[in-house]
């Protein structure tokens, strides 16, 4: 799953720096336009994919019918986010596991 790869990536990254889309967006208000239309657009892309994939789960019959597939994709959403602030070093591998095992319960 993807969140599995965010959690590996946090945990591999020794200088803790995050990635450009998450630390953009903790310093959001200080950009200036076009860096904060970047966040936005790539936040919207990403939670248009999660829609999308769910969707297709859902017709596959692999996501029950009943997952609200937008309100699902903003939390997938903030959940990659607050594995990347988090994998910063404030929580553990066991802890982003514990992350990503909510989201997953949120599609099935």
């Amino acid at each position: 799953m993807f969140f599995d790869f965010v959690v590996k990536a946090s945990q591999s990254d020794s200088d803790k720096k995050g990635g450009l889309l998450v630390n953009n967006s903790l310093e959001y208000p200080r950009h200036a336009g076009d860096v904060q239309r970047f966040a936005s657009d790539a936040f919207r892309q990403m939670t248009a994919y999660f829609e999308k994939s769910f969707r297709r789960g859902q017709g596959r019959g692999e996501i029950p019918a009943t997952v609200q597939t937008s309100q699902t994709a903003k939390a997938f959403v903030t959940s990659v986010v607050g594995l990347c602030v988090l994998g910063r070093g404030t929580f553990g591998t066991t802890a982003l596991l514990q992350i990503v095992e909510q989201a997953r319960r949120l599609i099935s």
